[in-house]
């Protein structure tokens, strides 16, 4: 079923509604990891762009869960309905869409529906975030199915794009420090241990644990630590030891052709031109 033929509600089975919001086109947030190829994409169909942090949650066979993050960018285009087809099949917060004939997954928010609804209901709201991708290809497809920014202005739609605050680009660079570090860590490497945890400041890597996630080291005073991954100040340790963070380190601008960029501070950058209609 088109989303432009499915109305405000679409109920696949008694017990599994989807809503949609009303207008004629989603923003679809397309998010990749910073360290990859797909981060660097550009295309005239792109509304806006900005550096995200992107959170994972990982489920252990014990029932228990862990999140983790890694530094990333976050790609906007505005899809029409009428290029997005609900694949009929209930996803409980993560709905199977075709975009252009190609599948993608919307990850939404969802809950049980209000009366007089039985079962679960998905919301898509009007800016709607996909599944994460790092394939470059997938977002070439997002951009063919979309509007240029200039079409998507005739139609009415604005957008207010979120770029980094002062704390989040802190993070961010850590991360980026975090994957480098990782790579080059051997034993002779230098280490600077995070504040907050007790016993050593710096130290000299004589080992790896990698499969454990720690590393064992000896400080100055001839004393052994076994130090896990997360404990370290990952861009003082990149410093000492002077490993380079690269093109990384460079935090993606964050531009918008549709509206205002927004943060903490303001982090707007001119946008490239709008292309004709």
């Amino acid at each position: 079923m088109l989303l432009a033929d499915a109305g405000l509600l679409v109920s696949l089975t008694p017990t599994y509604h989807i809503a949609l919001p009303p207008g004629d086109a989603l923003i679809l947030v397309a998010c990749v990891a910073a360290r990859t190829p797909a981060a660097r994409f550009t295309h005239p169909q792109l509304a806006a762009a900005t550096a995200r942090l992107l959170h994972f949650r990982h489920d252990l066979p014990t029932g228990g869960k862990y999140w983790t993050s890694q530094a990333g960018v976050a790609f906007y285009f505005v899809v029409p309905k009428t290029a997005i087809t609900l694949t009929g099949v209930p996803g409980y917060s993560y709905v199977p869409v075709t975009i252009g004939g190609h599948p993608f997954i919307l990850n939404v928010s969802g809950g049980t529906a209000a009366l007089p609804l039985s079962g679960w209901c998905d919301w898509i709201g009007p800016t709607a975030h996909l599944t994460v991708t790092n394939r470059i290809g997938e977002l070439y497809r997002l951009a063919q199915a979309a509007w240029t920014p200039a079409v998507a202005q005739a139609h009415g739609i604005r957008l207010t794009v979120p770029a980094l605050t002062t704390a989040e680009t802190a993070q961010y660079r850590a991360l980026i420090a975090g994957q480098v570090g990782r790579a080059r860590l051997g034993v002779g490497a230098r280490i600077q241990v995070a504040p907050g945890w007790e016993g050593v400041a710096q130290a000299t890597v004589t080992g790896l644990q990698a499969r454990r996630q720690r590393l064992v080291a000896q400080d100055a005073g001839g004393y052994g630590w076994a130090i896990p991954y997360r404990a370290l100040d990952w861009p003082a340790t990149c410093a000492l030891n002077g490993w380079e963070l690269g093109p990384l380190a460079a935090l993606p601008a964050a531009w918008n052709r549709l509206g205002p960029v927004v943060g903490d501070p303001p982090a707007e950058e001119p946008p490239p031109a709008i292309p004709a209609a």
